[in-house]
């Protein structure tokens, strides 16, 4: 905060009405720094008689004689409207919100009749050397003030409870971002509260039934990072509850209660503008290669862990993590399966588990486990934390009790509280050292209450976004305590951003939270695509879902068949691909329903496993600058709008692969817009032949349901693993140990024949329209075919060869490897490198097996 004092004298107010509950003092904080200060004289006008003009750090600020102001850098211009022609530059608010919150929901209403709203009358401005400082007299005699600095914050201040400042937008501004969001690829022209929380049983436009239904615009992980296609990014400066329209009747609008409303301005190219918001959230350091290969959940006691183990192993699914959340105990209830909610082990349930786990680390599996941060009323945890003041509490020091998701009497932790800290961790830390934990699931943490009191006596409703990543933060700092060797992770769905920091920075991995079992737009299957491309855009880059959904209660299907299969194919193209078993446990179908479903899992763990290189690389480019693995259409092709707009729900994973999944039941084609010609399906072996559509290529194609459309860059050089082993954990199975320097390479050639690589190989090649096995040589040798011990050697339409330093291949094409290390590696094109794994699975509509649950033993 810069304390700058600044007298604004309010000039000429249209209505000089005062409302006797207003204070009349200036808008602008006492105490500041007068020095580089004027006061402007008074005036019969309601704007100023002569434009007033600030240049510095690239930007110029503008207070025009019409009373209307504008920001410009470069060719990036922001503007604001005068109150002198009918336009609104900014409110402030009197008063207080409407609050109606059950069950984690939250419905904040800041134009409730217990508040009040004032537009200005009059404005003025101050240039000081750091910006400029605009003043708006309001009705009551008092001045807000905008203030504009060259830093690129753009803030409001105001003596009142809450207040709004609006910026024009364009006709065709696109806006991305604001954390997990739902409504559409573009985010525009709808109201966004910034606030985290449950999103109840499916979202509805409009809400549907509170608290079983919420807007489609509620988020578990609203992030206060917004995007623009005009040029600029606004990163929300605290972490109040806020409220930010995006172009709804032509302006952008932030609107902030309890706090001072305002962006900081993030300018460049959106590749640029990523790197500046990873520098405000933070960054996601390092993470086990573990993480990049499948996991699945297993409930329902110890013989289900050992079962699932099995059944992976015993069908060669490739596979290093089984997460098991009832490890606390847990049932089926009418709601759907419930936990504990304990933070300790439940030696009934799970008698022998420190053996189970140390099985499951032998058999390359690692074990996570499940942590949230309420406190039942059944557990002894809550006896702890009453008797110790760890939890929320009421005037009276007594914990403030909710209900919880399983309709028990429970508390929360509270997170400013040191030794609640170090108890919560003191659980944990047991959970790794005595059962060998190797993480968890990080769950909820968005039901702060803003009616409850905190140990440094802060207000809720200022902590309740950072609740959130107070969560993550004592979830990261437990897992580096008790596992310095970082072979953790965590996984979360609640998240906030702003430029105090963020879940890019604060948790390694972030899934979408409890989707519908269902195909529906709302919180269904196709969700998935825009939470994941808009968490991306807010600094976080590692991202899953749930395999296959969730949520199924109140009449919702549970997961069938065909959900199942498109889900499980998309998510082997997003970064972190995890079953879970869904609220009705029994009832959603799962791998192991029949032979078809555990062939069409082995598949996709396979080919997501032999992605392993890119992923590395993926995880390097988001350390470095920012960018999130699962990236929009926008930061990858910004000049290309079509790819986002109208039902255009694709995804890239990096640059070079455009995912496009059937979205639709009952449907086996999907059409795709891409960004110009000479893309490559995946496991194709010539580029598509599309229609142009002002230079991209529309293109209709056959998708069954095995299949998910995914596309490569003309131009690629795609670095696979050679094989997928059993697990990349570790353990007596095969392991990263075993396929050391050992590759898998694709080319996919432009249009002038030519590819090249950033991997580790340092591929390039041309001529690959001459690409032919035959009489190919390597470094001038010719290459015999391959038999069971022959080490450079051609096998049907790839080479391979056994390359350290730089080698030469000349296959009609010419073909340069620079490798640092030995590495076998085998080259072909496009589809003919993936071998079986290109050819389509086998789908039967329906299946008369039985589930895993009529199985359990008595």
């Amino acid at each position: 905060m810069r304390w700058t004092l600044v007298f604004l004298v309010a000039i000429a107010a249209c209505d000089d009405t005062t409302s006797p509950n207003s204070p009349q003092t200036n808008g602008v904080d006492a105490g500041e720094d007068t020095s580089d200060a004027t006061t402007p004289d008074a005036s019969p006008a309601c704007a100023p008689e002569s434009a007033q003009t600030f240049q510095g750090n690239g930007w110029t600020f503008t207070l025009e004689t019409d009373g209307a102001w504008a920001a410009t850098h470069g060719e990036t211009v922001l503007r604001g409207p005068s109150p002198c022609d009918g336009g609104v530059p900014i409110q402030v608010m009197s008063g207080e919100p409407g609050v109606k919150t059950a069950f984690g929901n939250f419905k904040i209403d800041l134009w409730a009749d217990t508040a009040t709203w004032a537009a200005p009358t009059s404005v003025t401005g101050v240039v000081r050397n750091d910006g400029l400082l605009i003043g708006y007299g309001m009705p009551d005699g008092s001045i807000a003030t905008l203030d504009l600095n060259e830093n690129g914050t753009f803030e409001l201040i105001h003596n009142q409870a809450g207040g709004e400042f609006a910026m024009e937008c364009g006709a065709s501004d696109g806006f991305f971002g604001l954390g997990s969001q739902v409504t559409g690829m573009d985010l525009r022209g709808r109201t966004f509260p910034m606030w985290t929380q449950e999103q109840g049983n499916g979202k509805i436009e409009g809400g549907g039934t509170f608290p079983f239904n919420n807007t489609l615009e509620a988020a578990y992980a609203p992030m206060g990072v917004l995007h623009s296609t005009a040029g600029w990014t606004g990163v929300i400066t605290n972490d109040a509850y806020s409220e930010i329209d995006t172009c709804v009747d032509g302006f952008v609008k932030v609107r902030t209660y309890k706090a001072k409303p305002g962006l900081q301005m993030l300018l460049g190219t959106p590749k640029e503008r990523m790197k500046q918001v990873s520098d405000i959230v933070g960054k996601v350091g390092s993470v086990p290669d573990w993480v990049f290969s499948l996991w699945l959940d297993a409930v329902g006691g110890p013989w289900r862990l050992t079962d699932v183990a099995d059944r992976l192993r015993a069908n060669a699914i490739p596979s290093s993590a089984i997460w098991t959340e009832d490890w606390i105990g847990g049932n089926s209830t009418a709601t759907g399966y419930r936990l504990s909610y304990a933070w300790e082990w439940d030696q009934d349930f799970y008698p022998d588990l420190p053996a189970q786990v140390a099985d499951l680390h032998n058999r390359g599996f690692a074990f996570l486990a499940y942590f949230n941060p309420f406190v039942p009323k059944p557990t002894r945890m809550f006896t702890e934390g009453t008797e110790n003041f760890y939890l929320i509490s009421n005037d009276d020091m007594t914990p403030t009790v909710f209900t919880d998701p399983a309709f028990r009497d429970a508390s929360m932790i509270d997170l400013t509280n040191p030794t609640s800290l170090a108890w919560l961790k003191g659980y944990q830390t047991k959970a790794v050292t005595e059962i060998g934990v190797d993480g968890w699931m990080a769950d909820f943490a968005e039901w702060l209450p803003v009616d409850t009191n905190l140990a440094d006596a802060g207000d809720p409703w200022l902590f309740h976004n950072p609740y959130t990543l107070a969560w993550q933060r004592a979830n990261r700092d437990a897992l580096q305590t008790a596992r310095p060797d970082g072979n953790w992770t965590f996984f979360v769905r609640s998240g906030w951003a702003s430029t105090n920091g963020g879940t890019g920075g604060a948790a390694p991995l972030f899934w979408g939270g409890d989707q519908n079992t269902t195909w529906d737009y709302g919180d269904g299957f196709p969700t998935i695509i825009p939470i994941g491309v808009h968490v991306g855009l807010s600094g976080v880059p590692i991202y899953g879902s749930d395999i296959a959904g969730y949520n199924s209660v109140g009449g919702l299907p549970t997961t069938t068949k065909e959900l199942w299969f498109r889900w499980l194919a998309t998510a082997a193209f997003h970064p972190l691909m995890r079953t879970h078993h869904g609220g009705m446990e029994c009832e959603n179908w799962h791998f192991d329903r029949d032979a078809e479903s555990i062939a069409h899992m082995k598949r996709y763990a396979t080919v997501h496993a032999l992605l392993l290189p890119y992923f590395k690389r993926l995880l390097a480019q988001a350390n470095d600058d920012g960018l999130p693995m699962t990236r929009h259409p926008w930061l990858v092709e910004p000049d290309r709008p079509e790819l986002w707009t109208g039902d255009q729900y694709a995804y890239f994973l990096g640059d070079d692969l455009l995912i496009a999944p059937v979205l639709a039941e009952n449907t086996t084609t999907r059409s795709v817009r891409l960004p110009g010609d000479g893309w490559w399906p995946l496991f194709g072996n010539a580029p598509v032949d599309g229609n142009a559509l002002d230079a991209l290529i529309e293109v209709s194609t056959a998708a069954a349901v095995t299949e998910i459309p995914v596309f490569v860059r003309p131009g690629t050089v795609l670095e696979l693993l050679a094989v997928a082993p059993d697990s990349f954990y570790g353990g007596t199975v095969s392991n990263l140990g075993d396929v050391g320097n050992q590759y898998r390479v694709a080319l996919y050639p432009d249009r002038n024949q030519q590819a090249a690589g950033e991997g580790a190989l340092g591929i390039s090649a041309t001529d690959l329209q001459l690409w032919s096995t035959t009489n190919a040589t390597l470094d001038g040798t010719p290459l015999p075919a391959c038999g069971p011990t022959t080490q450079n050697c051609v096998d049907g339409n790839t080479v391979r060869v056994s390359c350290i330093g730089t080698c030469e291949v000349l296959a009609g094409a010419t073909l340069t490897i620079t490798a640092s290390t030995a590495s076998d590696v085998q080259i072909g094109i496009a589809g003919d490198v993936w071998g079986d794994l290109a050819q389509p699975g086998q789908y039967t509509p329906s299946s008369e097996t039985g589930t895993w649950c009529e199985e359990a033993p008595l």
